[in-house]
């Protein structure tokens, strides 16, 4: 059932609901694009090497908390 305020908004500004999201699966990815993980990974290789090799620095430049930062290069099998 559409409520008063939501036909109103429909009526008055021609208000639509916003698309729903296309998601292609994981095997469907284009190549060249790269993932989430890589994207991540590289941020925080990068920011190790700017502060070389100092991990209080490093997820410091990153806005993360420390014990973060070691879980992530513990899951993207990064050793400084």
């Amino acid at each position: 059932m559409m409520s008063l305020e939501s036909r109103n908004c429909r009526q008055k500004f021609n208000c639509r609901r916003p698309p729903v999201l296309q998601t292609t699966p994981a095997s469907g990815r284009r190549s060249g694009v790269a993932s989430l993980d890589n994207v991540e990974r590289e941020t925080i290789l990068q920011a190790l090497a700017q502060t070389h090799g100092n991990k209080k620095k490093a997820a410091e430049l990153l806005g993360i908390q420390r014990p973060t930062l070691y879980n992530k290069m513990k899951r993207y099998a990064i050793e400084v």
